[in-house]
């Protein structure tokens, strides 16, 4: 009988797997080569979708953040027009410190982040009054932040200046608030200017605006001093004294009032 015919693919398929097949040097530098460089690859698509990533956001926080403070002095410098909403808005949410009477705006002062809002409250004819409040305009609405007022009898009609201090408040806050301060009014046509002197060669003129029943009130920023002394000077039209105090902040600071 004839023998069966076998291509040469029977023997190498008897023989089993090839043993030979075995990678070179340079195969294998070549396959590591390949790896590494898929990594790099990777990597680098990685840190620049990253980056673009926090790019995208920073640039998002920053316009959001221009965008509220230009939209914040907006709706300050609207408040400072009266009759707009938004200085009905701010008239609702300034606080009333006496209860008699009916509070009436009779300043407004744009400062950093909002308005200094200068209070008044229909007393009996005789007196003085004047309250300072910082109000705060954020997205939810005014919020007010700080303030003080003071009220009484004038006693010195001709000599008349009266004054208060708001101390710096913002440790306590801890927010910022635009105090230290001083202000007051002005009784009588007497005294033209109040100036405020300091240690460090500070001086002050106060900026006197003129209310309705013809008293006028004032407002001098001073420098976060601890234990600051200031001289409060009223002067006539000739520069001549008409009445002198010294405020010594020691007796507003907690930690001297037993002292």
């Amino acid at each position: 009988m004839n023998e069966p015919i076998k291509p040469d693919w029977y023997g190498r398929l008897e023989r089993g797997p090839a043993m030979h097949a075995v990678p070179t040097a340079d195969h294998l530098r070549a396959i590591k080569q390949q790896i590494h460089t898929g990594r790099r690859r990777r990597r680098v698509r990685w840190l620049r979708t990253v980056t673009i990533a926090c790019g995208a956001v920073i640039l998002f926080m920053l316009l959001s953040s221009y965008g509220y403070k230009q939209w914040r002095h907006h709706e300050i410098q609207q408040a400072l027009v009266q009759g707009s909403s938004e200085f009905n808005a701010l008239q609702s949410a300034t606080p009333k410190r006496f209860l008699n009477g009916e509070k009436r705006i009779v300043r407004l002062e744009a400062v950093k982040d909002g308005v200094l809002v200068f209070v008044r409250n229909d007393l009996k004819e005789g007196n003085t009054d004047l309250d300072v409040e910082y109000m705060r305009r954020t997205w939810k609405g005014w919020e007010y932040i700080f303030g003080g007022g003071f009220g009484g009898g004038i006693i010195e009609m001709e000599r008349g200046l009266h004054y208060e201090y708001l101390p710096n408040a913002d440790p306590y806050l801890h927010t910022y608030t635009p105090f230290p301060a001083v202000y007051g009014t002005v009784v009588g046509d007497k005294i033209a200017s109040v100036v405020v002197t300091g240690d460090r060669e500070f001086r002050a003129t106060a900026n006197l605006f003129r209310m309705e029943d013809g008293q006028r009130g004032w407002l001098v920023a001073l420098p976060a001093w601890e234990d600051a002394r200031f001289t409060i000077t009223a002067l006539d039209a000739e520069g001549n004294v008409v009445k002198e105090d010294t405020l010594d902040t020691r007796e507003y600071n907690p930690k001297h009032v037993n002292e």
